[in-house]
């Protein structure tokens, strides 16, 4: 055991030299990059200070922050919206119908056709649903959901209190119930209410759905092409194309043999570095020690 101890004291300098060298080399190697390298530096409205560059291999090009911006709020403005049907509405208006109704026709002959009549534009104000007075969109369609049924609509065919008069007038002339338009139109001026609601979660949902579905590539480069010539100004398009190449160029997967060939030949390179480095140091201490004997002889 005492053996074994000194000469670990011996060789302790060795030792350590080794295990010196065995991290060094570690490190610089783990320091070192395992993946695609992009080998040009370059920026937008900078001359292109490299040789003319052709593509090296097909990719796509990526959309600007700016394209994707203008594109996913294009898509929240434009995507259609999910409303409700609100049939609790639709019934409570059918029973105040029957209370105006008798309130106003009170004294006309012919009732029972009048109310028939009054509940077929009933029936057709609330067949799609009803909009607010002031309502206003900036897209003509929706989702219109009805129960378990999902509808796509134009906001034309929905109803606009705003356009009551104008539709009661239409229906009495149509049908020869000119004469009681006033008396209708004061019915249903009193008790249509809108029934179509936004649902907000649906919509939501609906517009997530959408950005997710937004490309980040827009153009294809085929392999060979000119990307940018030696001296060239580095244009939008040109920075968006060499961007494009660096990202695919880091992006590229390097299987798990092929990093661990790289490491070897990392390891390799530094080990070859550093036994020259400490040859070196070696040489450089003798020499220095040579001298100075010869200049103590002296």
């Amino acid at each position: 055991m005492k053996n074994i101890w000194l000469n670990f004291i011996n060789k302790q300098a060795s030792l350590y030299k080794i295990f010196l060298f065995v991290f060094c080399t570690f490190f610089v190697v783990y320091m070192f990059p395992k993946d695609g390298q992009f080998e040009f530096e370059f920026q937008k409205g900078k001359l292109w200070q490299h040789q003319t560059l052709y593509a090296p291999f097909d990719f796509t090009i990526q959309k600007s922050e700016k394209e994707l911006d203008i594109e996913k709020s294009k898509i929240r403005q434009e995507q259609p919206k999910y409303y409700r049907f609100n049939t609790s509405v639709f019934e409570k208006v059918k029973l105040s119908y029957i209370k105006r109704f008798n309130e106003v026709f009170i004294n006309e002959n012919k009732t029972e056709i009048l109310y028939a009549f009054g509940i077929e534009i009933l029936n057709e104000i609330y067949q799609n649903g009803v909009l607010s007075l002031n309502f206003e969109s900036d897209i003509k369609d929706l989702y219109l959901i009805i129960g378990t049924e999902e509808r796509f609509l134009s906001f034309d065919q929905l109803f606009r209190l705003k356009n009551l008069d104008k539709y009661i007038s239409k229906k009495t002339n149509e049908f020869g119930f000119k004469k009681y338009k006033n008396l209708y139109y004061s019915v249903f001026f009193e008790i249509i209410e809108p029934n179509i609601l936004i649902d907000e979660k649906f919509t939501n949902q609906s517009i997530e759905q959408a950005l997710k579905q937004v490309s980040p590539n827009r153009d294809f480069i085929k392999e060979g092409k000119l990307i940018i010539a030696q001296g060239e100004v580095v244009s939008e398009e040109n920075y968006l194309q060499l961007q494009s190449l660096k990202n695919e160029y880091l992006s590229m997967d390097t299987t798990e043999n092929q990093k661990i060939i790289i490491i070897i030949g990392y390891s390799i390179l530094v080990s070859i570095v550093f036994l020259m480095l400490m040859l070196f140091v070696k040489n450089y201490r003798i020499n220095i020690y040579e001298n100075n004997k010869e200049l103590t002889f002296i």
